[in-house]
């Protein structure tokens, strides 16, 4: 599972839905399941940096490893409502890359 905590498997999981929630839905509610699948992986990069900052950077090539991933879903959520161009296509990544982290 990647180092992944419960709680952040949790938070993955939970984006992915709201991922697939989001995928055929009219704009407006793509936009707020997006936002909210965003705010979930942003939860996961922040409990994964903090952890890298308290255990050193010596022991942790899993988890940054791990971090690394979360930040390619995080650019393709983002990237859904990049200014002039929605692209849903982001979504799919985005819950392929957080898919792969959970296994």
């Amino acid at each position: 599972m990647s180092g992944l905590e419960p709680a952040w498997a949790d938070n993955c999981q939970a984006a992915i839905t709201l991922l697939h929630e989001s995928r055929n839905a009219p704009v407006p509610q793509m936009l707020d399941l997006t936002d909210a699948a965003l705010r979930k992986v942003v939860d996961v990069r922040d409990g994964l940096i903090e952890r890298l900052r308290q255990d050193g950077e010596n022991q942790c090539e899993p988890l940054r490893t791990t971090l690394g991933s979360i930040n390619v879903a995080l650019s393709e959520v983002a990237s859904v409502q990049y200014p002039g161009a929605l692209d849903r296509g982001h979504i799919d990544t985005a819950a392929e890359v957080l898919q792969s982290l959970l296994g």
